[in-house]
């Protein structure tokens, strides 16, 4: 209960920024949540990832979050003293993410998987996973 307490001010700026770039994302994840505690939530979830596999690549092969929901997207804030990369292997993409940077985009849709090369990163991730939405919800 305290993580939640001492991160909502970010997981509010997080879902302010998810209005501002996607509303119509937004008001359909906010009419769809089963416990929305606010009129204008978006995420339900938020993951703290953390990664100690220094040189390797992380979160397993690259892979699809695939019980997110199907349109929605998912906020990803590192942070940590370390050095390392998001990689979209489909877009032959690499992201050099940094602390504090704010990546958003599809992981259901987007293979994905970070590396390390320094350090220890940590992350917090903001989604909408399928089980927490009201249906009918689009395919």
């Amino acid at each position: 209960q305290k993580f939640i307490e001492k991160i909502t001010p970010l997981w509010l700026w997080v879902e302010d920024l998810i209005w501002r770039m996607f509303p119509e994302l937004a008001q359909f994840l906010s009419d769809h949540l089963l416990a929305n505690t606010r009129p204008d939530a978006v995420f339900p979830t938020v993951a703290l990832n953390m990664s100690s596999d220094e040189g390797k690549v992380s979160s397993h092969l690259a892979h699809f979050d695939k019980n997110d929901f199907p349109g929605g997207a998912s906020v990803l804030i590192p942070f940590g003293d370390y050095e390392g990369s998001l990689s979209l292997p489909d877009l032959s993409v690499k992201i050099v993410a940094e602390p504090g940077d704010v990546i958003v985009f599809k992981a259901r849709n987007m293979r994905h998987s970070t590396e390390v090369k320094r350090g220890k990163r940590k992350s917090l991730v903001f989604f909408a996973h399928t089980t927490s939405l009201h249906p009918p919800l689009p395919k």
